[in-house]
């Protein structure tokens, strides 16, 4: 064992390992671990300030044996998982840790082959939050726990499958037309990377539509060919988004996505144009906006901007729990534990409670955040949270010294840029207008496509 050592912990309430803790990580602060004894070859006696615990190390592999199944884990690696196992509530004795079984959201990842998260700094680093991550962000690994401590060894395997297996790919109408979106695409090459858009009608004036966070344009579906009746429209995946290209390791910034929507609505022979945009597109919006006050000729143009909800504000914006973590250093990690169901509980936990997504539908938006192994880049996408404060004067001070008409659909409903958002628009942007939509979230476009298809006629045609 290395200078400074290992110590080992089990979840004496299941058996279940959690984690295991690196002596001298220096997150470790003030806590004092020592060194474990091993009492015989099937005890392991652990020692925390004045806490101590024995770890009877055959039944806590077969209680997790039983909970796993024998073809997930063999009992000579459930073994070696309880040895460096935690006990929560020691864990909870020296790092202030709250409620929380993070053992499961290991073994998931171990039961996928991520055997990396056992890396003991990494890992501790991933349990010492303030909060266990896992109890918080996915409740679900918590409750699956708990239900199989009341039932049978085959039940609890049944329970713990059951729950966690993917999402089965259903070709509905929704999958169906994800197909035709795509085969309808063209591609574009801005800055070396392939870039996938696409367009619709032929009169009226041009707009340009920009997606939000983490999906792609087929957001528009559902007022796509309505607005494509009225006006030309081009709309990018962009980059790391969607069927474009996802480069890991890269760069993913508003510079980069503003220079995706320049070249896009180049492509199409935009010259003068609207621009409809929602969410992470917000903020490519407002970038447009400040190239304009700079005097960019590309931009020259832009005759309006119809914002939907998105983080036009930083300090009004309320990121969720997850999108805070993955944007945080654990991010690569935790992305690596996401499964189609949490993604899934992720989108519809923003909708409005009575305007969630059809399964068909939300499967489709999963599958364009994993389209190209979309996943890894996520944690990189999400550096735009960092990004809003940093550029705060720049994108706000676009806002307030617009030229051209800007103007804010709401969905009040929505947990991340609802009411507050249009609460703020109202106190710095007064005159601007503000349509707010009761009871809808996040997604306007998904949830109230009536609604937005009003509000952008009005707007585009008075522009």
């Amino acid at each position: 064992m290395a200078a400074g050592g290992l110590v080992y912990f089990c979840d004496l309430s299941m058996g279940i390992p959690v984690v295991g803790l690196q002596a001298d990580h220096p997150a470790m602060g003030r806590h004092r671990l020592v060194q474990p004894a091993q009492r015989s070859q099937r005890e392991t006696q652990v020692v925390v300030g004045s806490g101590k615990a024995v770890i009877d190390v055959d039944r806590a592999a077969q209680s997790l044996h039983g909970l796993i199944g024998p073809a997930a884990f063999q009992k000579q690696k459930a073994e070696h998982l309880v040895r460096i196992g935690l006990v929560r509530k020691l864990l909870q004795q020296f790092t202030g840790c709250g409620k929380g079984v993070l053992g499961l959201a290991i073994l998931q990842s171990l039961d996928h082959a991520a055997d990396s998260f056992l890396d003991p700094g990494l890992v501790f680093l991933f349990a010492g939050l303030r909060r266990v991550v896992v109890s918080h962000v996915f409740p679900p690994f918590r409750a699956a726990a708990k239900r199989a401590r009341h039932c049978s060894k085959p039940a609890r395997r049944c329970a713990f499958r059951q729950r966690y297996d993917p999402v089965m790919n259903d070709p509905g109408e929704y999958r169906q037309s994800l197909a035709r979106w795509r085969a309808g695409g063209r591609l574009l090459e801005v800055g070396g990377q392939r870039i996938a858009w696409y367009s619709e009608g032929a009169k009226g004036d041009p707009v340009l539509l920009i997606h939000g966070f983490p999906t792609a344009a087929w957001d528009w579906h559902r007022i796509w060919s309505d607005l494509g009746r009225d006006f030309r429209l081009a709309a990018p995946d962009l980059l790391g988004f969607g069927y474009s290209a996802k480069p890991h390791p890269g760069t993913y910034n508003m510079d980069i996505q503003a220079d995706v929507c320049e070249a896009v609505a180049a492509a199409a022979g935009f010259e003068r144009f609207h621009v409809l945009a929602h969410d992470y597109g917000d903020t490519v919006a407002q970038e447009l906006l400040a190239r304009q006050a700079e005097g960019r000729p590309t931009l020259a143009g832009l005759r309006s901007v119809l914002f939907l909800n998105g983080g036009l504000f930083p300090e009004a914006h309320r990121p969720r729990r997850i999108q805070t973590l993955l944007a945080g250093p654990l991010g690569p990690v935790l992305v690596r534990l996401m499964g189609r169901r949490q993604i899934a509980r992720g989108l519809e936990s923003v909708f409005g409670p009575e305007t969630r997504p059809a399964q068909g539908e939300l499967d489709a938006l999963i599958d364009l955040v994993e389209a190209g192994d979309g996943k890894k880049v996520m944690p990189l996408l999400l550096g735009y949270i960092a990004e809003r404060r940093a550029c705060r004067q720049r994108w706000v001070g676009a806002l307030e010294s617009s030229r051209v008409p800007i103007m804010l659909v709401d969905g009040e409903a929505d947990p991340v840029s609802g009411a507050h958002l249009a609460d703020r628009w109202t106190e710095l942007l007064p005159g601007r207008p503000v349509t707010r939509l009761p009871g809808i979230g996040h997604w306007p476009q998904l949830e109230a496509p009536g609604d937005v298809l009003a509000a952008a006629r009005e707007f585009f045609t008075a522009g």
